[in-house]
């Protein structure tokens, strides 16, 4: 950096005019500015500026809504990087492109992390929305289902459908709602339901 930043006083410094030093000035901090933000290194999805260390791990386009959805997790917390995982407090990121529109939710997507499977939801077209899903389990497994959909510019949680399978036996609880935004639910409520509804 020291060594840029020579560079940069000697080029300003040699500039003959005040616009010319004006344009070398507005150049360096373009620059500067551009592949970072507080220090972190960015990378655009659809032109919105995510972390560099953020990988997709599920996408989805609902054709003829001119809508993008995506799910990105920090690569330490995918299966395939979580051999040395450590909790940094970071969250997956659930975005949403609607229109011209971003719709940006860290506290949406499951946080959870294991060694054989990705551990956020899978994104599903649906009516007029879309679902994120999640199965775990083997012997016996848990499963929910979250279905979302646009109502002019707001974004609605319809219902929650939670599913059990153990012994053969099948358990289903569907929740409605009439009113839930999504910028309101939090991944927890999940969890919730299960112990209320002794899934």
């Amino acid at each position: 950096f020291t060594f840029i930043f020579l560079i940069f006083y000697l080029l300003i410094n040699s500039a003959n005019g005040f616009y010319m030093k004006k344009f070398i000035l507005i150049l360096f901090i373009i620059i500067f500015s551009a592949p970072s933000i507080n220090g972190k290194a960015q990378r655009k999805w659809q032109g919105y500026l995510i972390p560099q260390e953020y990988v997709i791990v599920d996408s989805l386009t609902l054709n003829g809504q001119n809508t993008q959805i995506a799910i990105f997790s920090p690569y330490s917390m995918t299966a395939d990087g979580c051999e040395k995982y450590v909790d940094k407090g970071e969250n997956r990121i659930l975005l949403i492109k609607r229109d011209s529109h971003f719709y940006r939710f860290d506290n949406v997507i499951s946080n959870d992390v294991y060694g054989y499977i990705d551990g956020n939801e899978s994104l599903k077209e649906n009516g007029n929305g879309f679902e994120l899903w999640f199965e775990k389990g083997q012997s016996c497994t848990f499963e929910y289902h979250i279905y979302i959909g646009f109502f002019n510019s707001k974004i609605k949680i319809t219902h929650i459908t939670l599913i059990t399978l153990c012994n053969d036996k099948k358990k289903v609880k569907n929740i409605r709602y009439k009113n839930f935004l999504l910028k309101n639910f939090h991944r927890n409520l999940i969890d919730k339901l299960k112990n209320k509804y002794s899934m």
